[in-house]
């Protein structure tokens, strides 16, 4: 076993682990939210309704798929401090309350989404730490026979305590939440060159201005140069050249010219009716809708590897269709990013 190290390192307990995890993680997510241009107030409202938000359906969908133990002992369902929380319903939890404060304030959602995707990594990262010591995310038990599973494994504990050799769940988990950070982090950096500065118009050319290759919009197309003078002009068309705030008149009587500002009117109306991305183009995959598409795919991934959790319909475990319910809904969050959308709507 490659991972049998583990076994022997002074791991941390769960719950200081996600501790310094959840500091870090907003102390991140504050940090991206200032650099992306959202207001250090917003960014700390948006932690907090996120946490309770993701504490309460993580606790609830905990409680309802243990639901036989709770009607036994009903008070222990609101003992958050006991432990006990769905790690998706965290997750769909930490979602919504950030998009009902983003509601109250009249803002869309998904700034705030994106400042908290890098933190999220980083509570994710920190949990899974913690949970090599604790014994949750515990993977299946391995035998010298399985080949690779048994170079992934190492001697760790399952949730009551039993140590055997087990697929390292956990450390598969924290170099997936380390991609997940990384990823996020990349994907946010688009937005910190331009935070805060609202895009340049376009220019719009005057009866007698030309513009260079620096303002044309169809750049790399077939009219990217500048137009040149059909012929040298003449004594009279000179007389009719003026200069009026910088920009340079030209010849009325040129039949070409006067064609080619047609072209131009024309194109300029073109510019203006092209189709346009909701971020703008090229700004490429939001941070939050990508954290969600990663976890999903992460959970769906790693259930198959997982000793905790019992299949529940088609092959699958409620982890695994939850990673999946995740990931469908992230993937059509970016489908809606980047859907076309035209000046007129």
């Amino acid at each position: 076993m490659l991972l049998d190290f583990l076994s022997r390192l002074p791991l941390p307990d769960y719950r200081a682990a996600l501790t310094v995890g959840v500091i870090l993680g907003t102390v991140l997510s504050l940090w991206v939210g200032r650099r992306s241009g959202l207001p250090l107030t917003v960014g700390v409202d948006g932690v907090l309704s996120a946490a309770v938000g993701g504490l309460l359906l993580g606790r609830l969908v905990y409680v309802a798929a243990h639901l036989a133990y709770f009607r036994e002992h009903p008070t222990a369902a609101p003992a958050l401090w006991q432990g006990g929380l769905s790690a998706p319903g965290v997750v769909v939890g930490g979602v919504v309350g950030a998009a009902v404060l983003a509601r109250i304030r009249r803002q869309a959602p998904g700034p705030l989404w994106d400042a908290l995707a890098p933190g999220a990594a980083v509570v994710l990262l920190a949990a899974y730490l913690g949970c090599l010591r604790a014994g949750c995310a515990c993977g299946r038990e391995t035998w010298p026979q399985d080949g690779l599973l048994w170079a992934l494994s190492a001697d760790l504990p399952d949730l009551y305590g039993l140590r055997a050799p087990r697929v390292a769940v956990p450390v598969l988990g924290m170099g997936w939440g380390a991609l997940m950070l990384a990823l996020t982090l990349r994907a946010s950096r688009r937005g910190w060159a331009t935070a805060g500065v609202a895009p340049a118009p376009h220019p719009s050319p005057g009866p007698y201005l030309t513009p260079g290759p620096e303002v044309w919009p169809f750049q790399g197309g077939l009219l990217e140069n500048r137009p040149k003078w059909p012929s040298a002009p003449s004594k009279e068309q000179k007389e009719n050249i003026f200069h009026c705030g910088g920009e340079a008149a030209a010849m009325k009587n040129n039949l070409s010219f006067m064609l080619w500002k047609r072209l131009e009117a024309y194109a300029g109306r073109l510019w203006e009716k092209r189709p346009k991305l909701r971020r703008g183009p090229g700004d490429g995959v939001r941070p939050g809708p990508l954290w969600l598409a990663l976890y999903g795919l992460g959970e769906f991934a790693l259930g198959f590897l997982r000793g905790d959790a019992p299949l529940l319909f088609g092959g699958l475990s409620a982890l695994q269709w939850a990673g999946l319910g995740i990931l469908v809904a992230a993937i059509a969050r970016m489908t809606a990013d980047h859907r076309p959308q035209t000046a007129d709507h």
